[in-house]
């Protein structure tokens, strides 16, 4: 046996079913719009997966280009070979002292009998190779900066014996 709905049971159900449709579809709507972007970000992160291949390629490029003062070049095998080196074609020799380098010149390394200078040596095998970055001028030399602060603790020690 069917019972028969009223009227008014009947709209209700056509406005549940016209709002489950609505529903249905919007919620396809936002399925549709969560699959594009995941698509368009998965997109992004393989162009940005290139993108730093790319980079990687050129920093690695980039270090085998650069060379540091003093690495071993193809031609020179042993220590021996290394220390023989000599500067640019036609010079006398190549071993200089980086701290006497003035306007692209620079003395020889090591020192005459009986020649003072101001600076430790700091040789290095052609003048080129003075323009990389090495101990530099504070070679073999305490910091200033260090003194000052251990000198101002003992003071502030032996001001705090006296006042006690």
């Amino acid at each position: 046996m069917k019972e028969e709905l009223t009227k008014n049971e009947k709209s209700k159900l056509k406005k549940i079913k016209i709002q489950l449709k609505k529903s249905a579809a919007k919620h396809a709507k936002q399925a549709r719009q969560a699959t594009d972007i995941a698509k368009a970000s998965e997109k992004s992160s393989e162009l940005h997966n290139q993108q730093v291949d790319v980079i990687d390629k050129m920093l690695d490029e980039k270090k085998k280009k650069r060379k540091k003062a003093g690495t071993e070049s193809s031609k020179e095998s042993s220590l021996r070979d290394w220390f023989k080196r000599k500067g640019a074609p036609g010079k006398k020799g190549g071993w200089v002292d980086c701290n006497t380098c003035r306007k692209g010149k620079c003395k020889p390394c090591g020192r005459k009998k009986g020649e003072k200078r101001a600076k430790y040596p700091s040789c290095r095998p052609t003048p080129a190779a003075c323009k990389e970055r090495g101990r530099g001028k504070t070679w073999g030399k305490k910091s200033k900066k260090g003194v000052k602060e251990s000198f101002e603790r003992i003071k502030k020690l032996v001001r705090e014996e006296l006042t006690n």
